[in-house]
Order: C-alpha cells, then structure tokens, then sequence
C-alpha cells in the first residue's frame, strides 16, 4: 500500500506564536478521496530546506485558521520531499507552488512565494 505523509499544521497559540507541528499518515488513496469532495482545496506544496517556504508558513498557518471551520474550503500542506508522488501527480516543479482543486481537478496554481491577499482572493474566487 502507498502512504503519504501529509504535514498538517495544527496549532496552538501562546505568546502569538504557532508551537505545534504535527505530521498526518494517509495513504495516497485517502488523500485522493479528500480532494474529491465538494470542498475547494488549497494544497501548499513545500520543502524544509526552501526559504520561500518557510517564508510562506505564517501566511499558510493564518489562512489555515481563517478557513479551519469553513465547509466549503480546507488547506492542505505537502512536504514534496515526503511525498513525491503527489507533487508529481500535479506537476509541481517548483516550490513553494499552491494548487486549488475542485471536484478533485487542479483549477489554478500559484507559483513561488506570494501574499496572503492573492491566496484568499483566489479561495473566494472558487469556493
């Protein structure tokens, strides 16, 4: 059987600082089942070693909170050296790289760093 190890930032705050990493074991079949629901998906693709990435981590993190009780909208964070097969399923080259899904097809990907304010705009764009 494939797994996966999906990253999924969950959180506690204390002293407004995120403390709590925690990383999420499915099968590539369970995460291909989470994107076919009817929920927009923001899937952040990433690397430990990639400063853009780690730039980009508050941001996720912010827009994570936002979204967390939203049932139309869920953000998803892939460690692309983890899990190579999923980046490569949506032709992620570079990272950091932010692919929306819908209906479990890609619809849109941002490349590179970029701000919290085109990440929402395209979540309310689609959702």
């Amino acid at each position: 059987m494939n797994y996966a190890v999906v990253t999924m930032l969950l959180y506690m705050i204390r002293d407004s600082k995120y403390i709590i990493q925690e990383r999420i074991m499915m099968t590539i079949e369970e995460f291909d089942d989470k994107l076919k629901s009817e929920k927009l998906i923001l899937v952040d693709f990433f690397a430990t070693w990639c400063g853009p990435c780690q730039m980009m981590t508050p941001i996720i993190e912010k827009i994570k909170e936002k979204y967390s009780s939203d049932d139309k909208a869920e953000v998803l964070t892939i460690d692309i050296d983890e899990n190579p097969a999923i980046p490569a399923k949506f032709s992620v080259m570079s990272v950091p790289s932010f692919v929306y899904i819908k209906d479990g097809k890609a619809i849109d990907t941002v490349i590179g760093a970029t701000t919290e304010g085109n990440l929402i705009d395209k979540i309310i764009q689609y959702k």
